[in-house]
């Protein structure tokens, strides 16, 4: 068994994002001797706690990429209109990116470590071209959502697939869809579906009967469609008090979208909250159902959050969001179906036909619960060869 582990992220333990990273470190910090964290952004005016035999690292890049080599590695894209289009900034890239690779061939340790990308973008691909190196690195990578479908790329195609994955011990994508779109991009490596999860809680509240109770918890983007839901809720004719978690470029408009709206719908914009403020919620007021209208997922942790307190979900049938919202947890609506969900919902509310509460937890219970999903994720990694 390998000792070290060198995991590479975006931010974390910077910043806010990436917090379910800080679910699964303990974990790891348990079968681990040392890890070491690797920030593709380093610093910021926040840090996460971190287990003692976690440091985090900066990599010092200073060296400057070749003209030839940047080309080299662009070379496989340059049919694709948007990077021609873009290309500035992708032959910088290209050069950040080797640079990366150059430097962190130079600093770290090979033979007693595991290399564990969080995402598989720009760390996997770096850690793919040292592997050209080092043939004796083993590495790994977990597969969310923009770093698996091209249509969440800014150059629609993710770019380096074959860097990242030539060489690769093992992607570990977080859902059956993300796995079944890696391997239409690539047949090169092994791909294990591995889980995220969620804390253990309890379950919630049951809600108070007469006005209808809802939650949903999104950054507020046109990508998540949070400005339709309050439309959406005021088509039922009924008693219903919102709340929103979460912020994001289209708050004003929202906010002017629920100013508007009669008084039959209470609203509570709650901006962006702590992760233990959201679970305290959760575990303090009773929900009917939690509400997510995005465009485009993967598997959100949000709706693990919501389903581990028995929330049942009303979702659209987007990426994997199949693969969490059944006939066990929620309904699942028509991705662009405004007169659809309307409809649909309605329909649900009159005949009560969301699943039980426990019936709810119960599925997180198998699919999504924290310490089950990350000590089988351990063990993955322990006994890679």
């Amino acid at each position: 068994m390998r000792s070290e582990l060198y995991i590479y992220t975006l931010h974390f333990p910077f910043g806010k994002s990436e917090n379910f990273l800080e679910t699964e470190l303990p974990f790891l910090a348990k079968e681990f001797k040392k890890i070491y964290i690797y920030p593709w952004t380093f610093g910021g005016s926040e840090s996460r706690e971190l287990p003692e035999n976690v440091e985090v690292r900066k990599l010092e890049v200073n060296s400057k990429a070749s003209l030839f080599s940047r080309l080299k590695l662009l070379w496989p894209h340059l049919g694709n209109k948007k990077v021609r289009g873009d290309f500035r900034y992708q032959i910088a890239h290209a050069e950040n990116l080797l640079s990366h690779a150059q430097q962190l061939t130079l600093e770290i340790e090979t033979q007693d470590a595991i290399h564990y990308s969080y995402w598989l973008s720009d760390w996997a691909t770096v850690l793919g071209l040292v592997s050209e190196e080092k043939k004796d690195l083993v590495f790994v990578s977990r597969a969310h959502g923009f770093d698996v479908y091209d249509e969440r790329h800014p150059m629609e195609e993710q770019l380096f697939r074959k860097e990242q994955t030539q060489r690769i011990s093992t992607v570990f994508p977080i859902s059956e869809k993300a796995k079944e779109t890696i391997l239409k991009q690539t047949a090169s490596c092994p791909v294990v579906i591995s889980h995220l999860g969620t804390d253990d809680y309890g379950l919630g509240p049951i809600p108070n009967e007469g006005k209808l109770n809802v939650v949903s918890c999104s950054t507020v983007t046109e990508l998540k469609r949070v400005t339709v839901i309050p439309k959406l809720l005021a088509s039922l004719g009924r008693d219903v008090r919102w709340t929103h978690i979460g912020d994001g470029p289209e708050m004003e408009t929202l906010k002017d979208i629920c100013a508007k709206l009669n008084s039959s719908i209470q609203v509570e914009l709650k901006g962006r909250m702590e992760p233990e403020a959201i679970m305290k919620l959760y575990q303090e007021e009773g929900f009917h159902f939690f509400i997510h209208l995005s465009s485009s997922e993967g598997i959100p942790v949000s709706m693990m959050e919501a389903i581990s307190f028995g929330i049942p979900i009303i979702a659209t049938d987007v990426g994997a969001v199949n693969e969490i919202v059944n006939e066990e947890t929620g309904i699942l609506l028509e991705k662009d179906n405004l007169e659809h969900w309307k409809h649909h919902l309605k329909k649900v509310i009159l005949e009560n036909a969301l699943p039980t509460r426990k019936r709810t937890r119960a599925f997180w219970e198998k699919e999504f619960r924290a310490d089950n999903n990350y000590m089988d994720f351990c063990s993955l990694l322990t006994n890679l060869d």
